[in-house]
């Protein structure tokens, strides 16, 4: 969310329009048929099943906002990645159940079958035989190794550095500058190797046990070199680019759709949608509009809808709901007054009714968040601090040298304009001037602006969600706010808790290290570098002939994008 991944929610949540990612759960046996697990073998049958085909195998979706990027390298947002995870993918995922699972690779590699070396610093897989690209040509282990020294490189800048620069040498390029005359030189010694053509060898400066997770994450897929090298920033264009995943673009009209078709050459089971197009359609209530005229498939329920919808005789069929592993934080940005001054942000978050802000700005969707870690994350604390307290956010901003207000600099919160941010930022900048008589002005940008100005660093205050790249604690605490990590927007920097997410980090453990993270949790919290706000739910409704998608805990801007490929349109 990923992330990493501001995964942000780690890149816009189609509810609340800003990156998130999500918790499994299940939902109507019609829109569950299929499985996103374990890639086929060329030559597969069809995703199609037993369904009885339409004739016109055409998706339409709401994508909620235009894409920064499209390069697996710089991404982050999720109006990015569902996208990216059409036309590229990877040595591994994480299936329906969000179990890490083989996709271009033959095999998960383990301690067991050899493919993790004892001591925890190497990991070695192999490609499966066979691998194209959309243009016809061989994928082979050298396509990965050019990806990996891709998303390290300083020089383009993309929030995942921080995880391929655990690899041996990483921290040497972590250092350097896009300018710097020995980086070429650096990214060559980086530790990733190919001993043929299918092997791929990743060796880390220090063990980590969150480390195989990373692989199946879209800045350790395989990429097109030969293409990048000729093409430069224009290779993500319809026109250029080459794709490994189940389909292909063909146009990206900017700010109104993205259209896609099958990829011939893709490895899997064979996909039985011809045409899937993405719109871009920002506003909720348009979009809800454009569902119900017959215009998309699929559409998430504005908050202010959801329980109309819910009662309604047609649409309460067509309902799916879930939670999601993602938290939603108010962003201060710790090295910028007046939030370089921890009792300004201890008072913030003891200033804000999270239950207030579920009930009034959310119309009761979502829950409200007492820890960065969500529910069905190990280390989740329903008793964490601050919570809402009036009087003690009045006292820790007097005691900041801010008494009733006075004397504060301007404060600005800027979001994406999309979805429902804008009662939420509306519930946030009263409940501020109620409590602590803190003035605070609203900065509604496009998405493509804000994820820019997000990912430049351009912000003081800002309204964003991160959710799990993959299902572990660590995923929240150590992309986000270990000093210097690629996403971690804040600023925050405590010594003390980058030492008990590295030793988590290590740790094999993964109970032990719940608890170290949890530990890391209290004393990040009582710093308040960023104020948890609340956990995402997800209302979606799907059109009863949309068939074969399996829906993950983990999917980004579009419920049931990881398994697209899967789906199909039945007569109606």
């Amino acid at each position: 969310m990923t992330k990493a991944r501001w995964r942000l929610l780690c890149g816009l949540l189609a509810l609340f329009g800003v990156m998130a990612i999500a918790v499994a759960c299940g939902d109507d046996d019609d829109n569950t048929s299929g499985t996103t697990g374990g890639g086929a073998s060329p030559g597969a049958s069809s995703s199609a099943g037993n369904v009885d085909l339409a004739d016109d195998q055409s998706l339409t979706l709401n994508l909620a906002g235009e894409p920064d990027s499209l390069d697996p390298s710089k991404a982050s947002f999720s109006t990015e990645l569902t996208i990216i995870t059409q036309l590229f993918t990877g040595p591994f995922k994480f299936d329906k159940d969000l179990k890490l699972v083989a996709d271009m690779a033959q095999q998960v590699p383990t301690k067991d079958n050899g493919g993790i070396s004892a001591d925890g610093l190497s990991y070695t897989y192999k490609l499966k035989p066979g691998l194209k690209w959309s243009d016809g040509k061989a994928i082979t282990s050298a396509d990965v190794a050019y990806a990996v020294r891709r998303a390290a490189d300083p020089r383009f800048g993309g929030d995942y550095q921080s995880f391929v620069q655990e690899l041996k040498g990483g921290a040497d390029i972590a250092k350097m500058k896009p300018d710097d005359p020995g980086l070429d030189a650096a990214m060559q010694k980086l530790g990733v190797e190919t001993p043929d053509e299918l092997t791929v060898k990743l060796t880390l400066d220090k063990a980590n046990a969150e480390f195989i997770n990373y692989l199946a994450l879209w800045f350790t897929f395989p990429l097109p070199q030969d293409v990048i090298k000729a093409k430069g920033n224009d290779w993500i264009q319809p026109e250029n680019i080459v794709s490994s995943g189940p389909f292909i673009m063909k146009e990206w009209a900017h700010k109104d759709h993205i259209t896609l078709a099958p990829n011939p050459n893709w490895y899997g089971e064979k996909v039985t949608l011809k045409n899937v197009k993405f719109l871009m359609i920002t506003d909720p209530q348009q979009a809800y509009n454009a569902y119900q005229s017959g215009q998309l498939d699929q559409v998430s329920v504005p908050t202010a809808l959801v329980q109309q919808t819910k009662a309604d005789p047609t649409l309460g069929k067509e309902l799916i709901t879930l939670d999601r592993l993602s938290t939603f934080r108010l962003g201060l940005v710790n090295t910028k007054a007046p939030f370089d001054n921890k009792k300004v942000r201890q008072a913030i978050a003891y200033a804000i009714d999270r239950k207030a802000l579920v009930d009034v700005g959310l119309k009761g969707v979502g829950k409200p968040a007492t820890s960065f870690i969500p529910p069905g994350i190990a280390g989740y604390d329903a008793n964490a601090q601050p919570q809402f307290d009036a009087n003690k956010a009045k006292q820790l901003l007097k005691d900041a040298g801010f008494e009733n207000g006075n004397g504060l600099p301007k404060i600005v919160l800027s979001y994406s304009n999309t979805g429902n941010n804008q009662p939420v930022a509306t519930f946030l900048q009263q409940a501020l001037k109620n409590v602590l008589n803190m003035n605070v002005d609203l900065d509604p940008l496009d998405p493509k602006d804000f994820t820019a100005k997000f990912k430049a660093g351009d912000i003081q205050m800002t309204f964003v969600g991160w959710g799990a790249d993959y299902p572990d604690p660590g995923n929240f605490m150590g992309p986000n706010l270990t000093t210097g990590a690629g996403n971690n927007k804040s600023g925050y920097s405590n010594p003390q808790f980058d030492d008990l997410v590295h030793k988590a980090q290590i740790e094999t453990d993964r109970a032990k290290a719940a608890d170290l993270l949890k530990q890391a949790q209290t004393m990040m919290q009582d710093d308040a570098p960023d104020v948890f706000l609340f956990y995402a739910q997800r209302f979606e409704l799907r059109k009863p002939w949309v068939k074969g998608i399996s829906n993950t805990g983990m999917d980004y801007q579009v419920l049931g994008d990881r398994g697209l490929y899967l789906g199909s349109i039945a007569k109606h």
